[in-house]
């Protein structure tokens, strides 16, 4: 007997998981809105107490007590109840884990593609420094003014450059830490959850190392530029 519920457990844990996307929450008759989990260990306890029910009175029958067969009936009724209110709970739990890690999975990704944007940004304001100092530079090479002024000019420059270098180096180094843990959490999940998200975040992720990337090649262009205007002291 024992063994027959813990297998109706099990049924009704896979048919409740099974039908899960198709509850609609709303209590029948009524207006009244009711939680998900709730619901689910509702239908649980319904599914379970109807099984239960029938078990109880193919026992009756099949054990000759044909004149029990509705005190067997509710016997079964109520203990398949009680264990659907249990096995519902589970799945209840279950699915408020999911909801809770598709909800985190949906935050990473959206934290990934801010992360890339202001790296983009960043990006575009390097090169437009970088191309500045340049012209600058060359300016101030160019001007008829005395050396000394050229290089106390080029020193301030420089200041600026190694400023920027200063500056790219911690984004740097606070994204690679960002991107550790984005990769860290997609390994974690990328078997439980949908494939389409984790593909997605896998595309962030992607274009996060080719931003950083970008990013260090600027800022070792400007640190060649800054050791250059050392050379010319």
């Amino acid at each position: 007997m024992a063994q027959t519920f813990r297998r109706l457990i099990s049924f009704v844990i896979a048919l409740l998981l099974i039908s899960g996307c198709a509850s609609t929450g709303t209590a029948t008759g009524s207006n009244k809105t009711i939680s998900d989990a709730t619901q689910t260990k509702v239908e649980g306890a319904a599914i379970s107490a109807g099984f239960g029910a029938l078990l109880g009175a193919g026992i009756a029958l099949a054990t000759g007590n044909k004149d029990d067969a509705l005190k067997y009936a509710l016997v079964g009724a109520a203990a398949g109840g009680l264990l659907g209110y249990v096995a519902g709970n589970r799945v209840a739990q279950i699915k408020e884990q999911y909801a809770t890690e598709e909800e985190r999975l949906d935050a990473e990704i959206k934290l990934a593609a801010e992360l890339n944007q202001e790296l983009i940004s960043q990006n575009e304001a390097t090169k437009n420094q970088i191309s500045s100092l340049e012209r600058e530079i060359a300016s101030i090479l160019s001007s008829n003014t005395s050396r000394q002024k050229q290089i106390a000019t080029l020193q301030v420059k420089k200041s600026q450059a190694d400023g920027l270098i200063k500056q790219n180096n911690e984004t740097v180094s606070n994204i690679r830490t960002e991107l550790d843990a984005l990769i860290g959490y997609k390994q974690s999940v990328e078997q439980t959850q949908d494939a389409q998200q984790i593909n997605q975040m896998e595309q962030e992720i992607t274009t996060l190392q080719t931003n950083i990337a970008m990013l260090d090649q600027s800022n070792r262009q400007m640190a060649q530029m800054a050791e250059s205007l050392n050379i010319r002291k």
